[in-house]
């Protein structure tokens, strides 16, 4: 047996390279994915600001679109720098992203290549496969890619991550602790509960440990 892959995880994945958890944490990447690219592709035009006049000095015309969502949405998009109006590390496309996931993963089943299909479908393909590509060292990039996707997709749909619940109680850790996922204490090998993790050491909390956290960042704060 070896430890989870993934990048972060410190379980076991039992003879695999991602442990359960993070099989499923994907699939719930891959999933609000979905759902913040309907919001981007619904929110890429701007509302009209103004009659198209003359502006002040110093301001410019804007674009009555927004140019990151457009790109997002649009397949022929790469963030390599390696086209004529790329910008390295710029904005990632998320058809193209998924499909060059799922183009990887047919070349590792030997499949033909295939020509990209809509979001909903070349994202249900990829979920029908994430138990197989546990099984295979490339699900770490995997993970990593989506990661970057999500926090992309997230951050164009305008639905922030939470805020801190608190600050972390493990010895000498000043970090902060946000909402998170978490191993249920009572059943490490099940699903996952609703608590929180720290953003610096790591150390987990569930959610009657969160109350304690709490009262005690209050209780810091008050004196």
């Amino acid at each position: 047996m070896g430890l989870c892959t993934i990048n972060g995880c410190t379980r076991t994945a039992w003879y695999r390279y991602a442990c359960d958890q993070c099989a499923e944490h994907i699939r719930t990447h891959l999933r609000e994915i979905e759902r913040y690219a309907v919001i981007i592709t619904h929110t890429k035009t701007r509302g009209r600001g103004g009659d198209g006049g003359r502006r002040a000095p110093g301001f410019g015309s804007r674009s009555p679109a927004d140019d990151s969502k457009i790109a997002a949405d649009d397949y022929r998009t790469r963030s390599t720098g390696d086209g004529p109006d790329d910008v390295d590390g710029d904005v990632l496309s998320i058809l193209g992203t998924i499909h060059g996931i799922n183009q990887a993963i047919r070349e590792e089943l030997d499949l033909p290549p295939a020509a990209p299909r809509t979001l909903t479908a070349e994202i249900g393909w990829l979920l029908g496969r994430i138990d197989w590509c546990a099984t295979q060292p490339l699900i770490a990039d995997i993970a990593d890619n989506l990661h970057e996707l999500h926090a992309q997709t997230r951050r164009l749909s305008r639905d922030g991550p939470p805020g801190p619940v608190g600050n972390c109680l493990a010895p000498g850790c000043t970090g902060k602790v946000y909402p998170a996922l978490v191993d249920n204490p009572a059943d490490p090998h099940g699903p996952r509960i609703e608590g929180g993790r720290c953003a610096a050491c790591r150390e987990t909390y569930d959610w009657i440990s969160l109350i304690h956290l709490r009262q005690s960042t209050m209780n810091g704060e008050a004196g």
